[in-house]
């Protein structure tokens, strides 16, 4: 539990905990993205107002191994890569390039790209 701030009259208002820490009433509160699990944070803050009156528990930082798993799908290309390949500037194709040929894929050569997209 780490306390970040609290009120003049010496009452925490925001106090990072960890899921084991939280009260009952907190683990009601809780509010998290309905596409992720309790699993997939490390730390929660709990805010509350200067008559220590429960306002809100929202998920904090992320875990490490959903931090993980984020930065290895970050990784791939996608289809903003796929815009940029076809449309973006040299700079972004160059990017998108190398993003491709990371994830082990072969990227059409700029001939290839220009006759895809209609132009000679």
């Amino acid at each position: 539990m780490e306390i970040k701030t609290t009120a003049k009259n010496g009452v925490a208002t925001l106090i990072i905990k960890s899921l084991g820490e939280l009260t009952e009433q907190e683990r009601a509160a809780l509010a998290i993205p309905e596409t992720a699990t309790t699993e997939d944070y490390a730390n929660y803050a709990v805010h509350y107002n200067k008559k220590n009156e429960l306002i809100r528990v929202v998920a904090h930082d992320l875990s490490n191994a959903k931090a993980a798993q984020i930065k290895e799908e970050s990784a791939k290309p996608d289809v903003i890569d796929a815009s940029k390949l076809m449309y973006g500037t040299t700079e972004q194709r160059q990017q998108a390039i190398a993003k491709y040929k990371a994830a082990g894929i072969q990227v059409p050569s700029e001939s290839q790209l220009k006759a895809l997209l209609g132009e000679n």
